[in-house]
């Protein structure tokens, strides 16, 4: 993953959802999307499959599927996806990793405007995430910047 690094802290608002859920507003390709900031989530980014095809993003050709579970679902298929870029605030970051499964089961967490996929705890803990729900912003310490380029999502 290579990426353009943001001359500052980034920070971006959250809201809340009626189920409690923190939203975020970001962006794939220069298409907007809303995402729910899932701790428990332990991948990067994952969209939901339909959105990804809406997106007419294609899946990376190298990947294998991969069967994953969250707490208290059922087991669904995961599969990579190659995206262009993906932007929360002023931040850009190129190619990262991501996947694609069917989040229909928490959709609703996104309410009358929708939910198009999530940002995971690697993700949170890469980029030294802090939330601060008196100010309503999610900010990250650590900067998108040239070691990304390397990252293994394990990180």
């Amino acid at each position: 993953m290579t990426a353009k690094p943001a001359s500052k802290r980034t920070s971006v608002p959250f809201s809340l959802s009626s189920t409690g859920h923190l939203l975020v507003k970001a962006r794939i390709g220069g298409n907007n999307i809303r995402l729910v900031v899932d701790t428990a989530a332990n991948s990067y980014l994952i969209l939901d499959s339909t959105e990804a095809s809406r997106l007419n993003l294609e899946e990376d050709p190298s990947s294998r599927k991969h069967d994953a579970k969250g707490l208290g679902t059922s087991s669904h298929t995961v599969s990579k996806l190659a995206i262009p870029s993906f932007s929360l605030g002023d931040a850009e970051l190129l190619s990262p990793p991501c996947h694609c499964m069917d989040l229909s089961a928490v959709k609703t967490a996104g309410g009358p405007d929708g939910l198009h996929g999530l940002i995971g705890s690697s993700f949170l803990k890469r980029h030294a995430a802090v939330i601060d729900f008196e100010t309503m912003q999610l900010s990250f310490l650590r900067e998108p910047g040239p070691a990304d380029k390397d990252m293994d999502e394990s990180d």
